[in-house]
C-alpha cells in the first residue's frame, strides 16, 4: 500500500494487521482519485475510519489544506502516526468514536468541502455520519462525500440534501460521491 500521486506519492504506508480491518484496495483509491480530481487541492478533509489514513495522506500529497483523521481503534494510531512521519501539512490525528469526533467538529465549527467514509461494510455507520453531517451542517456548499461500501450495499438515495454524482463498482467495491447541496 502506497501513496499514488502529488507531493508524497510512492510514500509506503504501513496498515494494522488485522482481520477487522480492510484497508482500501489500490485500484479503488486510483478510480476514487480520478472521480475527485480538482475536489481535493485547498479543500478541508475528514478521513471518518481512517485507519491506516490511506485515503487523508492521499489528499494532503495532492494539495489538501487540512485533514483530519477520525478512528475509533485505539492500535490505528500509530500507524497514522507512522505514515504521517515527515508530513508538514496540517493535519490532527482523533482517536475515538465518530460521533463524539463530529460533535466535536460542530462545537468548533468545522465544515468539510470532502468527506471519506469507508466504515466496516456491515454498519450503519456512514448513514449515521451523512445525517450527522447534513443536519448540523458540517458540510460546505458542494461538499463532496466518498463512500466505500459492499457492492451489494450501495447508499440508498434517501437524503435530500445530496445527489448521486457517480454510483461505480470496482472489484468488489463500491465507490459512491455524493454532493451536498443546502437546503
Amino acid at each position: 500500500m502506497q501513496v499514488i500521486a502529488g507531493k508524497y506519492g510512492g510514500r509506503k504506508l504501513k496498515s494494522l494487521d488485522s482481520l477487522s480491518t480492510r484497508p482500501t484496495l489500490a485500484r479503488v483509491k486510483e478510480s476514487m482519485f480520478s472521480m475527485l480530481d480538482a475536489k481535493v487541492q485547498d479543500a478541508v478533509v475528514l478521513d471518518l475510519f481512517a485507519g491506516s489514513g490511506a485515503l487523508g495522506l492521499e489528499c494532503i500529497s495532492r494539495g489538501a489544506k487540512k485533514v483530519y483523521f477520525v478512528d475509533g481503534n485505539k492500535a490505528v494510531k500509530p500507524i497514522l502516526e507512522h505514515n504521517l512521519q515527515r508530513v508538514k501539512e496540517d493535519y490532527q490525528i482523533i482517536i475515538g468514536d465518530y460521533i463524539f469526533a463530529l460533535q466535536q467538529f460542530k462545537r468548533q465549527k468545522i465544515k468539510f468541502d470532502l468527506v471519506f467514509l469507508d466504515p466496516p461494510y456491515n454498519s450503519d455507520y456512514a448513514k449515521i455520519a451523512i445525517k450527522y453531517l447534513a443536519e448540523h451542517k458540517l458540510l460546505a456548499s458542494q461538499a463532496i462525500i466518498a463512500f466505500e461500501s459492499e457492492s451489494k450495499n450501495c447508499l440508498p438515495n434517501e437524503y435530500s440534501s445530496f445527489i448521486i454524482l457517480k454510483n461505480k463498482p470496482v472489484g468488489r467495491a463500491n465507490i459512491t460521491l455524493l454532493e451536498y447541496c443546502e437546503d
